[in-house]
Formats: C-alpha cells, structure tokens, sequence
C-alpha cells in the first residue's frame, strides 16, 4: 500500500489494490505482509523462474487467499492489526531473519487466528517451515544454474524431512528402561488396577487430595499411594498403554528399585541428547529441532 504522497522511486514492477471498502484497506495490506501471505507468494513466484529470482504476476496474485474482511470479526482485526503495527523495521533487513521474532510470531498468530484457524501456532510453525524450505531451494537452483548444472533438487516436504531426523534418531537409541526390568525374582509385591483406558497425556497427581494418582487425558486410570510408585506405573503405561495391571515392589524395595530405575533414565537422557545433537547438526532453527526431539521421544515412549 503506497500512500499518494510517497516519494519513493519505483525501479522494479510494482502491483497496487484497490479494496472494494476502503475501510478493508488496512487488513488486506496486513494479510499481504503476513506469513500466510508471504508463502503463498513464495509458493507462486518459485515455480516461474529457475535462476532464483523471485517475481510474481498478476495472475499469481489473484490466487492468493486471503481472510474476508466482511466475515472477520472486529475483534480479530484489532488484534491483528495492533500486531502487525508492532512489526519493527519490518522488510528493512534480510526477510528470513524476521521469521521467529517475537513481534512477527504475534502477528502471524493473530492472522491466522482471524483467519479461523483452530491451532494458529501450530500453523504458524509448519508455514515457517515450509517457506524456508521454499526459500531455501530458490537459492539452490540460483548457484545451479549459475555452475549450469543440470540436476534440480527434489522439493522438500519439511514434515516428511522432521520424521526422517526424527526416525535416525529413535534407530540410534536403545529402548527407554523398563522399571519392570529391576525387579528381583520372587520378592513380594502389590498389584495396581489400571481402571481406565489410557487414551491422552500421563499425568501423576501431586496435590493433597490426588497424591499418588495417574491420570490420562483428565480421567484417573491408577491409584498407587505415593508418587515412587505413580512415576514407575506411569512410566511402564508409556511403554504398555494396554497394560490392565502392574506389579511393583513394597517398602524399601520399591525405593531401592526407583533409584536405579532413575539412574538409568539419566544415563538414557545423555545418550539421547548426543544423538539429538548428533543428528541435528546443521538445523538450526529451534522450534524445527524441538519438533524432531518431541517426536523421537513419544516414538520412543519417554514422554
């Protein structure tokens, strides 16, 4: 949007809008500068030209989707306008940098939410994804044509490519430890229900009056009477979600077996986080790199 006043020397093509209400203008020109904006026009402009200049036609543009002004409410667009008006020095510097600021995150987040997104950040997180991987094959194909190389790298799938690291490293790993493998043959023990389908997130209750409990999802699935034995049950839920009954150790057994289960989680944690590292060598943006880690640790049932 170029205010009539602007000075400014126009040395490339310039496109203009004309909104049907003028009062619309300034959420158009929000949408356009958004994340979901900018992909789309990434998405467009990559596909004409091989030798890593981005430029979009009218046509292109016109296939943009954007969120209706006339069915948003006026709440969502404050919200994203005061987000985008927040924007510091947007579009001064290299644009892939503003992409994991704070201000750009909100505003992103607003949009989508104006859009009628349902989980925003989560979408916010796989555009990002997406556009650098866009962004990144642009350049790739600049320095191949620049060597006139005739190979062209594959489009990247940034979710398929989050699953690969995450499945190298789950095939590095040794299977998360068990506490039912530090039980002794033949010492006494007590047996745990479980009276309800594990079906959601294993929480251990550490309040006065849920003490000792292990919920799934908000519905109690165990009651064990001291959170040794809650954390040990939970534990071997995540490795058998189907599991209708748990035997643990009483009295001071049951302590000793904790600790040396514990321990062993530990030297697991070190092993896990150095094949993390090792594997994730080169990907540095951090939310990428907690997406890998988080599903390599539910593949592996440590979470």
């Amino acid at each position: 949007m170029v205010d009539a006043a602007d000075t400014s020397v126009i040395i490339d093509t310039l496109y203009s809008f004309t909104p049907s209400d003028d009062q619309d203008a300034a959420f158009i020109h929000a949408g356009l500068n958004s994340l979901l904006g900018w992909y789309q026009v990434e998405l467009r402009g990559r596909s004409q030209h091989g030798d890593g200049v981005l430029k979009v036609k009218i046509p292109d543009y016109r296939g943009i989707l954007l969120a209706n002004p006339s069915t948003v409410s006026a709440k969502r667009k404050a919200e994203a306008l005061k987000a985008f008006a927040e924007l510091a020095g947007c579009g001064s510097g290299p644009s892939l940098e503003e992409l994991g600021t704070a201000e750009r995150l909100a505003f992103d987040t607003a949009y989508l939410r104006a859009c009628g997104f349902s989980d925003p950040a989560n979408a916010v997180l796989l555009l990002e994804q997406e556009l650098r991987a866009l962004a990144g094959e642009r350049v790739e194909r600049k320095l191949s044509v620049a060597d006139a190389k005739i190979s062209r790298r594959k489009a990247t799938n940034v979710a398929a490519s989050v699953e690969a690291y995450a499945s190298r490293i789950v095939g590095a790993m040794p299977a998360y430890p068990d506490p039912r493998a530090f039980r002794n043959a033949g010492e006494a023990t007590s047996k745990i229900s479980i009276i309800a389908p594990v079906e959601g997130p294993l929480l251990i209750g550490a309040e006065l009056f849920d003490l000792g409990e292990v919920s799934a999802g908000g519905t109690l699935v165990a009651k064990t009477g001291s959170l040794e034995a809650a954390s040990l049950v939970r534990a071997i839920l995540l490795l058998e979600p189907t599991a209708k009954e748990i035997e643990l150790p009483v009295g001071q057994r049951l302590q000793r077996l904790t600790t040396e289960w514990q321990s062993a989680v530990q030297r697991w944690d070190g092993e896990f986080k150095r094949a993390a590292e090792r594997f994730l060598t080169g990907v540095s943006d951090r939310r990428t790199r907690d997406a890998v880690v988080n599903i390599a640790l539910e593949t592996l049932r440590a979470k």
